[in-house]
């Protein structure tokens, strides 16, 4: 009998363990470890909107303070079925899978927005199947409990722009000198163009030489959003 305690137990530990725990997203503080400048030593930071309630001076940024060229924009670069999904998109993970077996090594993900949130929050960068299963089960339990638009406005307060630099509201005073609210459509895209890659790409926004790689997947941002647009008013209907 004790045997089968103590395996209850380990399998009840190794669950806790294993789901990340987004539930904490709606106490409103969210405590995570983001990465220093050489992408492995780790530092604390603390963000949301109980944070901005105590101190107004904190740099949490509210849904509204958010442009709407800044959301359709995250979208239309990193996720464009994210209206549609349910926190994972199978078939992007599915072709991301296979370009992995013909590289031989993990380099592709297939995440969604969601997924990313996940991950930035609560998870490593390791690059494993493990770890890409607790960010597979958490983007389920955090789409089943938080509302798109609450998901993309977590996403841009804890997400990477730069070397210690995190949320939209240190990166659009750091690179444009002005608040979320007051960013232009092209400064939207130029900010989310740099996140698949920000400790390389963020000087381009620093010195204004921006690299044909970049001009690309701003341009295909630029494409992409008025779909975005079309699919966001089709979200909102249901």
């Amino acid at each position: 009998m004790w045997l089968f305690k103590l395996l209850a137990w380990f399998i009840g530990l190794f669950i806790l363990w294993f789901i990340p725990w987004v539930f904490v997203f709606y106490t409103g503080l969210v405590v995570y470890f983001p990465y220093e400048a050489d992408g492995k030593s780790r530092y604390v930071r603390a963000t949301g909107p109980l944070l901005q309630r105590v101190n107004k001076e904190l740099t949490w940024t509210p849904g509204n303070y958010i442009p709407a060229n800044c959301r359709h924009a995250l979208v239309a670069a990193e996720d464009m079925r994210f209206y549609e999904h349910n926190g994972v998109d199978l078939n992007s993970i599915e072709v991301a899978m296979k370009r992995n077996r013909r590289k031989g090594k993990i380099r592709w993900g297939g995440s969604t927005i969601t997924q990313q949130l996940v991950k930035n929050a609560f998870l490593s960068r390791e690059r494993s199947y493990f770890r890409k299963s607790r960010e597979f089960v958490g983007a389920l339990l955090l789409d089943l409990i938080m509302s798109k638009q609450d998901q993309i406005t977590w996403y841009f307060n804890v997400v990477e722009f730069g070397p210690r630099l995190y949320g939209i509201h240190d990166a659009a005073q750091r690179f444009f000198k002005k608040k979320p609210q007051q960013l232009t459509l092209t400064q939207c895209v130029a900010l989310v163009s740099i996140l698949p890659d920000p400790k390389r790409s963020h000087k381009a926004l620093l010195t204004g030489l921006v690299p044909n790689y970049l001009k690309k997947r701003q341009e295909r941002t630029l494409r992409m959003i008025g779909d975005v647009r079309v699919n966001f008013k089709k979200s909102a209907q249901n």
